[in-house]
């Protein structure tokens, strides 16, 4: 595992402090050596190296890669003494209520626990099965069970292994989610998936954990994914409709196949939805509901709150019809049920015709658990009003043919739902009708965005014209930058999906122009992999319109967020085509910010050749860097970008400090937060100010920020001052 720089951060030293000490204890109880060796092997004290095995001291960044190397820890101490806070996350969702049965698959789950807790060694459980036979039910259902014997938090994701139409998520994605809610600052995530994994099982060693990993394509996906097997307490829970036997083989997994509900076991989940005193009067007729949904448990759900929702019938009247509507239905997908099938069809006939609209337009969407719609965005979906919305989506959250998320008022499709929902609409609505409902949620997305990363940089030169707003597609404004910070937060999972459903519907503009919209909040929170999948897809649709000076600014995006990352032979050919392309005459402000770009690269070739003790490499890439950033600060000074003539100089600066020309480092760094002050840029202003205060402590001065400045990419909202993020 590679050794990352450094961030500026606000390190909460006494925490940093523990974690690093239980992790420097382990190596050092594994190497056989004295304290007193380690201290003479790393150099540093021997009473400060003591410190630091009792957590009483937070280790600096060159005393952590000291250790690591003489530990041969590849890096993981100085993973840690970046973690910022031991967090206990909590993303278990919600169980379903009125859960009936599998007594026998929890006897199963119970044992397995109490033999590993027995061992000291993590539990993996697979659960496999058919569609809307309740996997995820029974996996949340039992994590929510025991997870108060799991101290330590609850990790979970939907892998979207057999998600309609949809892509499984990477397991480097998934991790990079993982190690942040974890701790680990964004900037500090490295880059490969494999470097990710080591870094985890560093990260959950000795805690103890439940986690659950919903809707798994194969063992390949979820591997990546485990804790190692020492020294951790975790317990994980895997669905998936495929038999994962790679587990079984190589982590020991025990594997729990579901099958349709027992007939008892059915009957008496119909019975806990629609009632006692009904299904006791009625029990053919219950006897026939369950039948009919093939006693699956999704289909049982949405059959008996169909008929709870409607009291003044019998259970008789309700379900006449459906044997013959369940024959006549074809399936609806080539592993799915014609029991679920024929319970689809039977809410969704019930539903009035615009919130039966709704239900099909949100189809398009494809919001899955991880995944949700607000109202907002499903008014601009169906171009109606924003509270009209949120009604329609309350009646089919009514049917429970979508379900409410982890927030109130944003709510999600089961992958079945959303494969019935577009079938509908492609059988029901025109062409030109979900075009047009595709066009007004993507242009909604987009000029939203426009308008949230304006209240988080006001000043930032905008390359965008964006595309024009349809009719029913109006955006939301912002009256500060926190209530941007939210939405961007709340509706980040659905970027990606938005963006690929323009560049596939048609709306290229949109698709190209959305990712580039939002470059101030990925500098801020840093969503690597949002980054670069957005991006990715931005970069296709620029060049199928043909549109280079797009295809400049979505290059110049994309090598920043490889920068971010490390990767840099990456970020540098990005860097240098986006230049190319800008010196053929697609722009002097694009050309500007590709120049500037490549300057911070340079930068960070430089220090990690310093690292390295590569002097004569660091000071070529420092020359290089200087250059560059000189040029681009006179093609700022050339278009008036008072906020780009100051990143340069903040840059020049770093340059200076790097090269011990301390002094001119501090003018510069003065110089640009005067500039930084004209344009009120925060963010900004609170790294220039972090950097001028590492620069004064070097030349042994005391400067503490007067900037607002947080730990934005963890979500933290903490700030140097004690306020929060983005404003004290």
């Amino acid at each position: 595992m590679a050794v990352w720089g450094e961030v500026a951060v606000l390190v909460k030293g006494r925490v940093v402090g523990v974690v690093f000490a239980q992790e420097l204890s382990r190596l050092l109880a594994g190497s056989g050596w004295t304290a007193a060796f380690l201290a003479d092997e790393a150099k540093v004290s021997r009473s400060y190296l003591s410190k630091l095995l009792r957590g009483t001291q937070s280790p600096s960044a060159a005393v952590a890669r000291a250790l690591d190397a003489a530990l041969g820890a590849g890096g993981a101490l100085a993973m840690l003494r970046e973690v910022s806070e031991v967090p206990r996350p909590a993303q278990l969702p919600a169980a379903p209520l009125r859960w009936v049965g599998r007594t026998a698959e929890f006897a199963r789950m119970d044992a397995a626990l109490e033999q590993s807790q027995e061992a000291r060694a993590p539990v993996v459980v697979s659960v496999d099965g058919p569609p809307g036979v309740g996997k995820t039910g029974l996996a949340l259902t039992w994590a929510q069970s025991v997870a108060a014997r799991f101290p330590d938090g609850q990790l979970y994701v939907d892998l979207c292994g057999y998600s309609p139409g949809g892509r499984a998520t990477p397991p480097g994605e998934v991790l990079e989610g993982f190690l942040v809610a974890l701790g680990l600052p964004a900037g500090q995530v490295p880059p490969r998936w494999e470097q990710r994994a080591a870094a985890f099982r560093t990260l959950v060693r000795g805690r103890r954990l439940v986690v659950v990993l919903d809707n798994a394509a194969d063992a390949d996906q979820v591997e990546p994914l485990l804790p190692g097997s020492e020294g951790c307490g975790c317990v994980v829970v895997v669905t998936s409709r495929s038999t994962l036997a790679g587990l079984a083989v190589r982590h020991d997994a025990v594997g729990i196949a579901l099958d349709p509900l027992p007939l008892d076991e059915a009957t008496a989940l119909a019975e806990a939805l629609v009632g006692s005193d009904r299904a006791w009067a009625e029990p053919a007729a219950l006897r026939r509901v369950v039948a009919g949904c093939d006693r699956l448990p999704l289909a049982v759900r949405i059959a008996g709150q169909r008929i709870a929702g409607q009291r003044g019938a019998t259970i008789a009247e309700l379900v006449e019809g459906w044997s013959d509507e369940a024959a006549r239905l074809d399936t609806l997908t080539a592993d799915a049920t014609t029991g679920v099938r024929a319970a689809l069809s039977w809410s969704y006939r019930a539903l009035p015709d615009p919130a039966a609209r709704m239900f099909r337009l949100v189809g398009l969407v494809g919001p899955h658990r991880g995944r949700t719609i607000g109202g907002e965005a499903a008014a601009a979906l169906a171009g109606v009003d924003p509270g009209r919305a949120r009604r329609l989506l309350a009646v089919v959250a009514g049917t429970h043919l979508i379900e409410e998320g982890d927030r109130p008022g944003r709510f999600y499709l089961h992958d079945l739902l959303r494969a019935y929902a577009v079938e509908r609409c492609t059988a029901e609505d025109t062409a030109q009708a979900r075009e047009a409902a595709v066009g007004r949620v993507c242009a909604w997305y987009l000029h939203t965005a426009v308008r949230a990363c304006r209240a988080l940089a006001p000043s930032r030169f905008s390359p965008l014209r964006p595309v024009p707003l349809p009719e029913g597609a109006e955006p939301l404004g912002f009256t500060d930058d926190a209530a941007a910070m939210r939405w961007l937060d709340t509706e980040l999972a659905a970027i990606p999906a938005v963006v690929e459903l323009a560049r596939r519907s048609g709306w290229r503009e949109a698709a190209w122009q959305l990712p580039v919209a939002l470059f101030d909040y990925f500098q801020i929170r840093k969503p690597w992999h949002v980054w670069v999948r957005t991006h990715e897809a931005a970069e296709q649709a620029a060049a199928e319109v043909g549109d280079r000076a797009a295809l400049g600014w979505v290059l110049t995006n994309l090598a920043e967020a490889w920068r971010g990352q490390r990767a840099f032979a990456r970020s540098g050919e990005l860097y240098e085509k986006a230049i190319a392309l800008r010196r053929a005459g697609e722009g002097v402000h694009g050309l500007a910010w590709a120049l500037g770009g490549a300057a911070f690269l340079e930068v960070d070739r430089g220090q990690a050749a310093a690292e390295d003790g590569d002097r004569a490499e660091a000071e070529r890439c420092f020359a290089v860097a200087g250059e560059r950033a000189r040029e681009a600060a006179g093609l700022f000074e050339q278009v008036g970008d008072v906020e780009g003539q100051a990143v340069m100089r903040a840059t020049l600066g770093d340059i200076d400090r790097a090269q011990g020309r301390l002094e001119h480092a501090a003018a510069g760094l003065r110089r640009a937060l005067e500039l930084l002050g004209e344009v009120g840029h925060d963010y900004a202003r609170a790294m220039a100010e972090a950097r001028l205060a590492a620069v004064e402590a070097a030349r042994g001065r005391r400067a503490r920020p007067t900037c607002c400045w947080a730990e934005p990419v963890t979500g933290s909202g903490r700030c140097g001052n004690g306020g929060t993020w983005p404003r004290c």
